[in-house]
């Protein structure tokens, strides 16, 4: 028989272990939405849809301030386009570009995002370029390819008469192309004597990648972040010599 001691030490040591249960499961629940980046958003029904962290502040701020004006081109139309498998409308969206072929599916894309296009040729074909965000892209899209190449091209240059520069340039690009999700390249001008630098990625662009719009807007990203580590590490390299 248990004393009456004995009865609430093991109690208080059950109560104890199951507070401590509770404690590391609302930590792991907490640790994994960190870094999920996809979020729940409910709808009246008790049913939900998977988004982005990125469009559900869209949708929070649209529906706390539809009448406010923003500084961009971008349309009513244009920014229910840009909302990617999520939504009443997921099914309607996806259908208009489930059958496209590479090059126009890009461009649809790219209108989603909300920049700039323009061609090469005034009948539309050629090279795609693309301004967004105060960023100069290029792409180069084929119907015949699943794949497309993107560009960053003359984010920065540098004499070709500045040895030391040259030197602590290669260091970098070399440096930074073992992690890079996107290639660092250079090319000589020697007519004007200078080093351009540019950025691309070589990436698979199909409808049935899932969440598109947010996938080029990533590649994008990764272009304005190469560029920046590579100016930090440059500066960083030229100080030291």
């Amino acid at each position: 028989m248990l004393t009456t001691w004995e009865y609430v030490s093991y109690l208080a040591i059950f109560i104890v272990f199951f507070i401590l249960i509770v404690i590391g499961v609302e930590y792991l629940v907490r640790k994994n939405d960190e870094e999920n980046p996809w979020k729940r958003r409910y709808d009246p029904d008790g049913s939900f849809t998977l988004v982005t962290e990125m469009e559900d502040l869209q949708e929070e701020e649209s529906s706390n301030s539809p009448t406010q004006e923003t500084n961009t081109n971008i349309n009513q139309e244009t920014m229910e386009r840009m909302t990617d498998c999520s939504g009443p409308n997921a099914q309607e969206t996806e259908s208009r570009v489930a059958n496209l072929p590479t090059r126009s599916l890009l461009i649809e894309v790219l209108r989603r995002l909300g920049g700039r296009i323009s061609f090469d040729n005034e009948d539309g074909t050629g090279g795609i370029e693309y301004e967004y965000q105060g960023g100069s892209f290029l792409f180069d899209a084929n119907d015949a390819y699943l794949y497309i190449n993107a560009w960053y091209p003359f984010f920065h240059m540098i004499p070709l008469e500045d040895i030391d520069q040259i030197a602590a340039m290669r260091k970098v690009i070399n440096h930074l192309n073992l992690n890079a999700s996107c290639t660092l390249l250079y090319t000589i001008d020697s007519e004007r004597g200078m080093v351009n630098l540019h950025c691309k990625k070589h990436m698979l662009f199909i409808p049935s990648i899932s969440h598109i719009n947010d996938y080029l807007a990533a590649t994008l990203a990764f272009f304005f972040d190469t560029k920046r580590d590579f100016l930090l590490e440059f500066e960083r390299e030229r100080a030291n010599h």
